[in-house]
């Protein structure tokens, strides 16, 4: 989405209305990605919370975040108003995806309406929702809200042509008004990284990324359901899927990286020692242990954070050359550690005093870190979660990394030597697909996973059963010039093809001609 509407800005205004996280002030934050493109932030409310409560109680549904956050616009004052000021001098609406449709219908007269559909939502949530009686309900929401937006659009996109024979069959209207719009990339940024792809040297490192999303759960356990019979072939689990499995803390080992070790794809880690996510006045904050754990990358020369003592107290910091000692009062304290950069190192920190809350022992809490290579500053995201790694008790070489940066993500497109995408359902088009092709990784993907990319087997991709990944996994490994010419091919394709920059131009025809 961001990709689309940044190139778009070069030839319109675009004001982009979403929703983030609650706040305590119920602010609303405006941020101006450039001079013709701002985005306003509408935080969600307690209704969002009662709403999730509500499902994670009386339905085992893992993931309606979407459908939540539309009933809440029905009532939330602050999107309401939003609204009402600022389309008053837009010629076009475009709803992304159909979960926003909540608006005034009265506010819409005189625009133009276009539903840029990312999947077909209605058969994207069918299996998940229907297994429960309030599941069935929020189906018949979804279907009506996707229906109602598509009788009322003046034209639509969709990523693929399936998913454009989908809609049109599934709402039964004039397919005339759909133009395919697929999903793309920023080719050049991968342009070294697949040059460096070559045929492995015995490292079968094997890599999955997904968004927490039915689908990608699905498909880390079919992962899992061969892995255990791969001893010798690592596989890594990226992005907010592989979150999911962390967060719920069954079958999963803490520390994998002391089981089996993981490759060196992180400038900062969060090894050990840290709880889940917490927002202090809507700032990410993370409460420690009395004793936790930084792993750092060689290349980074020293680390500043801002943590919260609710003693005053003596922390100290081990590294491998020396102990340092910091003196921390009774609130923020802003603490600097310098390290040997000539290598990789694990910082251990062990506070003096403990508090014992609710089930947890807690030292101190991290509100930001930055870390320096030489003269550059780089401010680690602590939304990416605690980051530490874990693995399954059944499958140990099946390593969960939990949520990863773009940078991390680059880095480990690197280190990867095959992409896997054992996906079973799901609509619309992987983004994934696209982003491991301009890495130059080779694709072992099930038919859906490479669903609306016209891909060929055995030329751009290797599709097949799931049954059957491990042994194309071994071919492809064994096999240098298959290896190269699906990494070749792959990559050629999405610069073709798949650029945003071709993409937004050719949406912007359709918008121009309309």
């Amino acid at each position: 989405m961001y990709n689309i509407y940044n190139y778009l800005s070069k030839y319109y205004k675009i004001k982009l209305i979403s929703f983030t996280y609650f706040n305590s002030k119920n602010l609303i934050e405006t941020v101006n990605h450039n001079e013709n493109f701002k985005e306003i932030r509408i935080p969600k409310t307690k209704i969002s919370a009662i709403l999730h409560h509500l499902i994670d109680r009386y339905t085992n549904i893992k993931e309606c975040s979407a459908v939540i956050t539309s009933i809440e616009s029905i009532f939330n004052k602050n999107f309401r108003e939003t609204i009402r000021t600022e389309i008053q001098d837009v010629d076009m609406l475009i709803f992304v995806s159909p979960f926003l449709y909540t608006i005034p219908r009265a506010a819409m007269n005189g625009k133009k309406v276009i539903y840029e559909s990312y999947n077909v939502e209605y058969e994207l949530m069918e299996y998940s929702l229907s297994g429960s009686l309030i599941g069935k309900q929020l189906l018949k929401y979804i279907f009506y809200l996707e229906e109602s937006l598509i009788k009322k659009s003046d034209y639509i996109f969709t990523v693929s042509e399936e998913d454009r024979i989908k809609l049109a069959k599934l709402y039964n209207f004039d397919i005339s008004k759909v133009y395919v719009s697929p999903n793309g990339v920023n080719s050049e940024k991968y342009d070294s990284i697949a040059e460096g792809n070559t045929f492995p040297n015995n490292s079968n490192i094997c890599l999955f990324i997904g968004s927490y999303h039915p689908p990608n759960i699905e498909a880390i356990e079919s992962i899992t359901m061969f892995a255990s019979n791969m001893p010798d072939t690592q596989f890594l689990i990226a992005g907010s899927a592989s979150q999911y499995y962390i967060n719920s803390g069954s079958d999963l080992v803490e520390n994998a990286d002391k089981i089996y070790k993981t490759p060196d794809f992180k400038k900062l880690s969060l090894v050990d020692g840290f709880y889940n996510i917490e927002y202090w006045n809507s700032l990410p904050t993370l409460w420690c242990k009395p004793r936790f754990e930084i792993s750092v990358s060689k290349d980074v020369d020293s680390l500043e954070l801002k943590v919260y003592s609710p003693y005053v107290q003596s922390l100290k910091v081990k590294t491998d050359q020396e102990i340092m000692s910091f003196d921390l009062k009774e609130d923020w304290n802003l603490i600097e550690i310098k390290k040997d950069s000539s290598k990789n190192q694990n910082l251990s920190f062990f506070c003096q005093k403990k508090i014992e809350k609710a089930e947890r022992i807690l030292g101190i809490a991290i509100q930001e870190i930055n870390y320096y290579e030489g003269n550059i500053a780089v401010n680690f995201d602590l939304k990416q979660g605690s980051n530490q790694v874990f693995a399954f008790n059944n499958a140990k070489n099946v390593i969960l990394l939990g949520q990863i940066s773009d940078e991390e993500k680059l880095e480990l497109y690197k280190v990867a030597d095959i992409a896997l995408n054992p996906m079973m359902s799901g609509s619309g088009t992987n983004i994934k697909m696209l982003d491991y092709m301009a890495a130059g990784l080779p694709i072992i993907s099930t038919q859906v996973g490479s669903r609306g990319l016209n891909l060929e087997n055995y030329s751009d991709v290797i599709i097949c059963n799931i049954s059957e990944f491990p042994t194309k996994i071994k071919q492809v490994l064994h096999d240098r010039e298959l290896y190269a010419r699906i990494s070749r091919n792959g990559h050629k394709l999405v610069k073709e093809k798949y650029d945003w920059q071709k993409i937004v131009d050719d949406m912007k025809e359709v918008l121009e001609e309309k």
